[in-house]
C-alpha cells in the first residue's frame, strides 16, 4: 500500500453556526492522506495507472465551495465519504479540516480529523 498527502489545501468558504460566519467567507486549510496500491504506477511512471492528484484537489474544492455546513465535523465527513466515492483505488482516506481564523476571541484555529477506510470508519 501507498501512502499519499496533499497537503495545505486552501479555500474561502461559508460553513458555521453563526449567521455572520455565512455571510463573510472564512479561511479553511485540508489536508489529505490516503493510501492506495499504487504498485503498477510505482513501475510504469505512467498518470494514468495512479489517482491524479489535482482530481482529489477538485473534490474537496466541489464539496467545501458548493456546499454549507454548520459544523466542520460534518464538513470533514463529507469530504472523505466523496473521496472513498470518486476514486475506488483508495483504500482509506484522512482528513484534516481546520478553520484557519474562527470569529472567536482568543483562538488561532480549529481542526477536524477523521479516518475512513472502505466500508467504515476507521479511527
Amino acid at each position: 500500500m501507498t501512502r499519499i498527502a496533499l497537503n495545505g489545501m486552501r479555500f474561502h468558504a461559508y460553513h458555521g453556526t453563526h449567521s455572520y460566519e455565512r455571510e463573510v467567507p472564512q479561511e479553511f486549510q485540508v489536508d489529505i492522506e490516503y493510501t492506495a496500491d499504487l504498485s503498477r504506477a510505482e513501475r510504469s511512471d505512467a498518470l494514468a495507472d495512479t489517482i491524479d492528484y489535482t482530481a482529489i484537489s477538485s473534490t474537496v474544492r466541489k464539496v467545501i465551495t458548493s456546499m454549507r455546513f454548520n459544523l466542520i465535523e460534518s464538513l470533514t465527513r463529507t469530504i472523505a465519504e466523496a473521496i472513498l466515492k470518486e476514486f475506488p483505488p483508495i483504500e482509506s482516506v484522512r482528513v484534516r479540516v481546520c478553520k484557519v481564523h474562527p470569529p472567536m476571541n482568543g483562538l488561532g484555529s480549529v481542526e477536524v480529523e477523521l479516518s475512513l477506510e472502505r466500508g467504515g470508519l476507521k479511527t
